[in-house]
């Protein structure tokens, strides 16, 4: 897309609002994205079942 200036604030600003809106969102998701990712690329640790 093009950059925001002078010429084209109409189409500039709703993209922006949109775009903080998103950020607002998503901001208390990624936390759980991040664990969620670290859980599922851990190596398992399959030493506890040695016994069995």
């Amino acid at each position: 897309m093009s950059d925001c200036g002078i010429t084209n604030l109409a189409d500039c600003i709703p993209e922006k609002m949109a775009e903080y809106l998103l950020n607002l969102i998503n901001a208390p998701l990624k936390p759980l994205l991040n664990l969620t990712k670290g859980l599922l690329t851990e190596p398992v640790n399959v030493e506890i079942f040695k016994h069995l």
